[in-house]
C-alpha cells in the first residue's frame, strides 16, 4: 500500500484525508538557447553548473566528493574547489584504489585535482570490490530491488565518509544523462546547416563505434525525422505553427471531454525539442531507470547517515541543457562530453582535463565473474 511519486510532482492531503497528485516541475519545451558561436555557450553553462554546485555547499562539517578519473566527478570536484567551499582540507574525496587491477584505476586523473585544490585524498582499496562481493550485505534493500554493479564499492566509501564525519556527499551520477550519452546525435543540425563534411564524419565515426550498416545510422537519423518533419509539415496545412487539427472522423465534443487537444500539444511540444535530438535527450534525462537510480542513492546513503547530492540533477542545469543544440552538447565523433570540457578550462586542472574520460572496471568484473 505504499506508492512512489513520480518525479518532478508532489502529493497535496486534504483536511478530509483525499490526496491527489500534482506536478510543480517540468522542462520548458520552448525555451531556447542560442549563441553565434559555442564558447558562448560553454561560458553559459560554466555559470549555471556553478551556482548548481555553490547551492549545494550549505553543509555542516566536512564535504565528501566521489571521486573518479571522468568527467562528472572532475568537474564537480574542481567546481567546489574553485568556489573555495570551506578549508579545503575539510573537503575529503573518495577514490578507488586498484593496487592489483592496475587497469582499473584512474587515482592519475583524481590526485591532480586533491593536489591543485589542497583536498585530503582518501583512497578506497577496491581490487576484491567487484558486483556482488560480500553479498548479500551489498544486495538489494528490501524496499527496492533495484541494485547497482558499484554497490559493494559504493557502500565502502560511504562507510569510509561516515566515519569520517562527513554528512554531506557530492555524487554526480546524472552527468552521462544530462551531458554525455553518444546514443544523442544530433545530425539533423548539421544538416540544417549544411555542414557536409562534418556530417559525413559523424555518420562515419558512428558506423565505426556501433558497427552497423552506414545505411542504417543514415536511415535512422536523418531520413526518418525527415520524414516526421515532413508529416507535421503536411498535417499543420502547409503551416509550421501550433495549430492542431483532428481527423474529420474526430468529435470535437469528444476532443475536449478527453483534453486530446492538450494531450496532442504535449507530444507535439516533446517531438519538437530539437528534430530528434532534443526529444532523445530528454527521455534519456527523464528515464524511470535514472529515478530509479537517484532513489537507490537516496536511500542507501541515509542508511549510512549521510545526505546526497548532484549538482547534474539541479533543474536549472538540466533546462539550460534541453534549450540549448544537442550537437553543441556532445557529437560522437569527438571526445564525449564536449560543452563540459569547454566549461571547465581553467577550473579543472589541465592534465586532468586532458586525461579525464570514463573507464570501466572490465578487470573488477572479470574477477568477480
Amino acid at each position: 500500500g505504499i506508492n512512489q511519486l513520480p518525479g518532478g510532482c508532489l502529493l497535496l492531503v486534504d483536511s478530509d484525508g483525499r490526496g491527489r497528485v500534482e506536478r510543480f516541475w517540468e522542462a520548458d519545451f520552448e525555451v531556447r538557447v542560442r549563441y553565434p558561436n559555442e564558447q558562448d555557450y560553454a561560458e553559459h553553462f560554466r555559470e549555471v553548473f556553478l551556482t548548481a554546485v555553490r547551492d549545494r555547499l550549505r553543509a555542516r562539517g566536512p564535504i565528501g566528493i566521489q571521486l573518479s578519473g571522468g568527467m562528472d566527478s572532475g568537474s564537480t570536484a574542481s567546481a567546489v574547489g574553485h568556489l573555495g567551499g570551506g578549508d579545503a582540507s575539510s573537503v575529503r574525496t573518495y577514490s578507488y584504489a586498484f593496487d592489483e587491477l592496475t587497469d582499473s584505476d584512474e587515482r592519475s586523473v583524481s590526485d591532480r585535482i586533491v593536489a591543485a585544490y589542497g583536498f585530503t585524498g582518501v583512497s578506497v582499496g577496491a581490487d576484491e570490490l567487484w558486483p556482488l562481493a560480500g553479498f548479500p550485505d551489498h544486495g538489494p534493500v528490501r524496499d527496492d530491488p533495484f541494485v547497482l554493479v558499484y554497490t559493494a564499492a559504493n557502500d565502502e566509501v560511504r562507510r569510509r565518509a561516515r566515519d569520517d564525519g562527513v554528512r554531506l556527499v557530492f555524487v554526480p551520477e546524472r552527468g552521462d544523462e544530462v551531458m554525455g550519452t553518444q546514443w544523442v546525435v544530433d545530425y539533423m543540425r548539421l544538416l540544417d546547416r549544411r555542414r557536409w563534411d562534418l556530417l559525413r564524419s559523424e555518420l562515419g565515426w558512428h558506423r565505426r563505434y556501433t558497427e552497423d550498416w552506414l545505411a542504417g545510422a543514415v536511415a535512422r537519423h536523418v531520413l526518418r525525422p525527415l520524414g516526421s518533419r515532413a508529416k507535421r509539415y503536411l498535417r499543420s496545412g502547409g503551416h509550421q505553427g501550433d495549430t492542431l487539427r483532428f481527423s474529420s472522423w474526430i468529435r470535437p465534443d469528444f476532443a475536449d471531454r478527453a483534453d486530446l487537444r492538450e494531450t496532442i500539444a504535449d507530444r507535439q511540444r516533446n517531438a519538437n525539442l530539437n528534430p530528434g535530438a532534443g526529444s532523445t535527450r530528454h527521455r534519456v534525462v527523464f528515464s524511470l531507470s535514472g529515478q530509479r537510480w537517484a532513489t537507490d542513492l537516496e536511500r542507501r546513503h541515509a542508511r549510512a547517515g549521510l545526505s546526497y547530492t548532484d549538482p547534474f540533477a539541479d533543474r536549472r542545469v538540466v533546462e539550460y541543457v534541453l534549450s540549448i543544440p544537442q550537437v553543441v552538447v556532445n557529437r560522437p565523433g569527438e571526445d564525449s562530453k564536449r560543452l563540459l570540457r569547454a566549461a571547465m578550462a581553467g577550473i579543472m586542472p589541465d592534465g586532468a582535463l586532458r586525461r579525464a574520460q570514463k573507464l570501466i572496471p572490465a578487470s573488477l568484473f572479470s574477477r568477480g565473474i
